[in-house]
């Protein structure tokens, strides 16, 4: 079995004892929507808590809007042959909306995972458009909102170009997002392997990889908003950045939940800017308020350090972030400190504190674990 994660979902990809075989290579064919349709798309790997605490699995795709700033609604179409596999009808119950999300495979071990559909293709569901006969899945709750999900498990062959539906139809519709799992390639190093088991977050790679060299996937890539250099090892950006042995990565705030990530933290590069690294504040740190606190890392010394040259070295090292990108404007200094390779105290003290003899936690630290 396999947990695909999107949304703050545990997905369970059914395995039939029959599998088609997985195709090789690029082999999708066709433009999920037209690329020119689209304002931009953010790389794998956007940090935005609570709800995504850690890097996201999934890309971003943000519609045009028109000039009273509404969006533009855009056909979607099946990338390639398919098959259609699980369709969950969600239910935002605070903002009090409707959108769907919907399963594709390739083959078992290949998932295409389409959230923030606005619209189903009335032929493709014909028979399903009375959600009244659509399965209960769960509810649950993660960034500030509650959701209800509804199912269906329709088992269809989908050809490429097949129409799925609409995005950004309505006002807050302003994109889609998109994941693709592949159990076929090799995962990322994890810190704790322990915590993630066959979790799809380990599985996740860009749509962009499985379309050929050519107009598509170049189309695409130009829209990508990502700070580039040569040889970005990483150009659609990536999920797991774990670093065993350092502070960069995920970490997890003990007796909460997982998921949701909403309690933990993340210390990684941020997947728009890469010279820069960023925290990724959850909900489980009472000294700093939830949001991201990005800064260019310096290596000369102990301040403002990459993540990744921090260990259990016996220092705090410090950032003296803000006013920029930090939540309200938020100026102020960092601490961190590595008692061992699988333990983090951190803490958010408001103001510049210049001198390291006065990098001293107090009782506000929090302390978080791989």
């Amino acid at each position: 079995m396999k947990r695909v994660a999107l949304l703050g979902l545990i997905l369970l990809a059914a395995c039939t004892p029959e599998e088609e075989p997985c195709p090789e290579g690029a082999f999708l064919s066709v433009a999920l929507v037209h690329p020119d349709s689209l304002h931009d798309i953010n790389a794998l790997g956007n940090v935005n808590p609570t709800g995504h605490t850690f890097p996201t699995d999934h890309m971003y795709f943000h519609v045009i809007r028109d000039a009273q700033d509404r969006p533009i609604p855009l056909n979607l179409h099946c990338p390639g042959d398919m098959k259609l596999v699980y369709a969950r009808a969600v239910e935002h119950v605070n903002a009090g909306h409707l959108d769907f999300a919907l399963d594709l495979e390739a083959c078992g071990d290949m998932r295409l995972v389409l959230g923030h559909v606005a619209e189903l293709d009335e032929n493709l569901f014909a028979g399903f458009m009375n959600f009244d006969s659509w399965n209960f899945a769960e509810e649950y709750s993660t960034g500030g909102e509650t959701f209800r999900v509804h199912y269906i498990e329709p088992n269809w062959d989908v050809p490429a170009g097949t129409r799925l539906g609409r995005v950004g139809v309505e006002d807050f519709q302003f994109g889609f997002d998109v994941g693709f799992y592949d159990w076929t390639r090799s995962s990322p190093t994890t810190a704790n392997s322990s915590r993630w088991g066959d979790y799809g977050y380990l599985k996740a790679f860009s749509i962009l990889d499985y379309y050929p060299e050519g107009e598509i996937k170049d189309a695409f890539a130009a829209k990508i908003t990502r700070e580039t250099y040569p040889g970005d090892p990483y150009p659609f950006g990536r999920v797991m950045q774990d670093v065993p042995g350092t502070a960069q990565g995920c970490w997890f705030l003990p007796g909460a939940s997982f998921p949701p990530e909403d309690e933990h933290l993340a210390l990684v590069v941020w997947n728009a800017f890469p010279s820069k690294n960023v925290f990724s504040i959850g909900a489980g740190l009472p000294s700093l308020s939830s949001g991201i606190y990005p800064f260019a890392p310096d290596r000369d010394g102990m301040l403002n350090a990459p993540f990744a040259d921090i260990g259990a070295d016996g220092q705090t090292h410090a950032w003296h972030l803000g006013p920029d990108w930090t939540p309200s404007g938020w100026i102020g200094t960092i601490l961190v400190h590595m008692p061992d390779e699988e333990t983090l105290w951190i803490e958010g003290i408001e103001g510049t504190i210049e001198n390291p003899a006065d990098w001293n936690f107090t009782a506000a630290k929090t302390i978080f674990q791989r």
